[in-house]
Order: structure tokens, then C-alpha cells, then sequence
């Protein structure tokens, strides 16, 4: 047993886990909250007001259930008004604006090189310096590149840290 575990619940896995859950008693409670992604695109967001409904109807409180926009450009009250309308007037589930992440190329990029963000934060490398400093055209171009990406990361890793914050107020 675990005090503190996020599970993620991929959505072609959905239907398993809730015909699990419903199969025991008092399983609803187990978990503290019950966090569901949302995107923009109209069938995403859709699936998650079902994945809301779904959660209710096995017994899950509603404020254990957070939608959290992500894969967002700027403003989550803007791109997904759907989903802050149906909490709003539904009653169902909790959203909350600064509870968001941004879409960035940078995860991929992370993903690539299986790094996380405090490896390419903080490894204290000067790659502006390095950049301008360095003479081989190559290795001039690749301090430069990891420069752009560490100054990517920062405010990723600041948003990541911010959403964390809100959703679990």
C-alpha cells in the first residue's frame, strides 16, 4: 500500500479500471483524487465529461474529481470553456484556471534524450558563454541549441511546479 501514488489511467484503459473498481466495496475511497487531462480538440474534452460522469456513478465525490486542461497555448479558460461551463453549472467535478499545463516542444525533446528537467536545469553549464566563446563551428551550434532548450525548460518546470500547486489545494 502506498500513502502517496499517482496511477495513471491511460483512456483506452478507462472502461477495465472502472469495471474493476465497481467489483469493490468502498473503492472510490481509496484514492485522494481522481485527476482527468483535458485537450482542446472537442472529442478529447468530451471523453473526460464522460470519464466525470463515469467517476460519479461508482460512488467517486465530486471534488475528489480535478479536470486539468493540458497541452494548452495560453489561456485554458479560453481554449476549453466547455469544461469550466459544465463545472460551473453541473456542479460536477473541480477546474481551476491556474491549474494548467502548457503545450511546449520541450517534453518531447526530454523524452528524447530520457532526461528529466532538473538534469538539464541544473547541470550548471554556461552555454551562452560556451557558445560564444567556442571556435568549432559544431560544437558552437550544439551550445548554443542546449542554451535555447535550458531557457525553454525553466518556465515549463516553473508551470509544471505552479499546476502541481493548484491542483492539489
Amino acid at each position: 500500500m502506498e500513502d502517496d501514488a499517482i496511477i495513471d489511467i491511460g483512456a483506452s484503459n478507462i472502461e477495465v479500471f472502472m469495471q474493476a473498481m465497481s467489483r469493490y466495496a468502498g473503492s472510490a475511497a481509496e484514492f485522494d483524487l481522481y485527476v482527468i487531462p483535458v485537450t482542446s480538440e472537442q472529442k478529447a474534452w468530451q471523453e473526460s465529461l464522460k470519464t466525470v460522469e463515469a467517476l460519479l456513478s461508482i460512488g467517486v465525490a465530486s471534488e475528489k474529481i480535478r479536470l486539468f486542461p493540458n497541452r494548452i497555448q495560453n489561456d485554458p479558460t479560453e481554449e476549453i470553456p466547455a469544461i469550466f461551463n459544465y463545472v460551473k453549472k453541473m456542479k460536477k467535478g473541480w477546474v481551476n484556471p491556474n491549474a494548467f499545463l502548457f503545450e511546449s516542444e520541450i517534453y518531447e525533446y526530454l523524452a528524447a534524450k530520457k532526461i528529466g528537467f532538473d538534469t538539464l536545469i541544473d547541470d550548471n553549464a554556461d552555454y551562452r558563454t560556451l557558445a560564444k566563446t567556442e571556435t568549432d563551428p559544431d560544437k558552437r551550434r550544439e551550445y548554443a541549441r542546449m542554451y535555447r532548450w535550458t531557457q525553454l525548460a525553466i518556465p515549463v518546470r516553473n508551470n509544471l511546479d505552479e499546476a502541481y500547486a493548484a491542483l492539489v489545494a
